[in-house]
């Protein structure tokens, strides 16, 4: 992540946070994906 002089410690914190819960809710969403293949493939 670049840093610009114009952003506080707790900006460029928060900026961090926010990109961790993405990251968060995109391997939650990876996971069901996951989860509905595996159960697919076993029922058949």
């Amino acid at each position: 992540m670049a840093l610009e002089a114009d952003l506080t410690h707790e900006e460029v914190r928060q900026l961090e946070l926010e990109s961790l819960e993405e990251k968060e809710d995109k391997a939650k969403d990876n996971l069901l994906v996951y989860q509905r293949r595996l159960s697919t493939a076993y029922d058949k």
